[in-house]
């Protein structure tokens, strides 16, 4: 008799350890190219000028609109068979039925 080699699925504790892992990776690594990045052009604290209201604005919503991407994409919604594919055409049946007729 064959043993076949099932797949189990880790739980969801390991997948939530394994997620905060790699966002902790990405943090790291992003913060060390910015900061080469600054240190490259003689970036410093001391010479940043403060950032008006409209420029802090700015800001805030683009953090917000990149949480609301990373949410999209670690829930992802499922998809129906109701929805449609993008790839999938309609078909406009009524242009052809009125030529037949």
């Amino acid at each position: 008799m064959e043993e076949k080699n099932e797949y189990k699925p880790e739980s969801q504790n390991d997948n939530n350890s394994l997620v905060a892992q790699a966002d902790k990776m990405s943090e790291t690594v992003t913060n060390t190219l910015v900061k080469g990045i600054l240190r490259k052009h003689g970036v410093t604290k001391e010479k940043l000028n403060p950032l008006d209201e409209e420029q802090k604005e700015e800001l805030r919503k683009m953090v917000r609109d990149l949480q609301k991407q990373v949410e999209e994409l670690r829930n992802p919604k499922v998809i129906t068979e109701d929805t449609p594919k993008k790839s999938e055409k309609t078909v406009n049946t009524r242009g052809r039925r009125k030529g037949l007729l």
